[in-house]
């Protein structure tokens, strides 16, 4: 019986996201300049996954970390940090030319 009633309240959970959701317009692309640091160990991350986002994210640039989970910040804190910091000084460098 609480299975039944768990599996209920996910599909009335997913039912009232989805109709929070109808208000927005589903192709509204992000201009910005957006980094995505992808970890290569996780399958929420899969290129595939990211590249159905290029739509909706046309100025993504994605890094993927190797050897490296969900948490790219917490396992790959060096690494992470330098990424960053250089995607920031090209961004800034290009602005200044």
């Amino acid at each position: 019986m609480h299975v039944i009633l768990l599996g209920r309240s996910v599909t009335q959970w997913n039912q009232l996201y989805h109709l929070s959701e109808l208000h927005l317009n589903p192709v509204l692309p992000a201009s910005l300049p957006i980094l995505f640091v992808a970890p290569n160990n996780e399958p929420f991350t899969a290129p595939k996954v990211i590249a159905a986002t290029e739509p909706l994210v046309p100025s993504q640039e994605v890094i993927r970390i190797e050897n490296c989970g969900h948490f790219v910040m917490l396992e790959k804190p060096d690494e992470t940090t330098r990424i960053i910091g250089d995607w920031v000084q090209k961004k800034l460098d290009s602005e200044s030319t």
